[in-house]
């Protein structure tokens, strides 16, 4: 197997892999980022392009139980938007 290449299962991947994954293919763009950065920069792009998802919307696509750690997440986010080095944009 190609050493670039991940191997498809239909078992849950270790959070290591998927951090490991992240990160390489990130390096490779050379970009900074994690798995958690993609979560950030989906839910701030969900939020802000276009006609902009509702906060409810966006606390079920994260799968959060309460509307706070979503508003909570949100107000990182913005923050963090605002570092445009560690920002991803789609």
């Amino acid at each position: 197997m190609d050493k670039n290449t991940e191997e498809l299962s239909d078992q849950p991947m270790h959070p290591n892999t998927v951090y490991k994954i992240v990160k390489r293919h990130a390096e490779r763009l050379g970009l900074d980022a994690a798995p958690h950065d993609l979560r950030r920069s989906f839910a701030l792009n969900s939020w802000k392009n276009g006609e902009g998802a509702h906060i409810v919307q966006i606390q079920k696509n994260l799968g959060h139980q309460s509307l706070a750690t979503t508003e909570g997440y949100m107000n990182v986010s913005y923050d963090y938007a605002n570092t445009p080095s560690s920002f991803l944009e789609f």
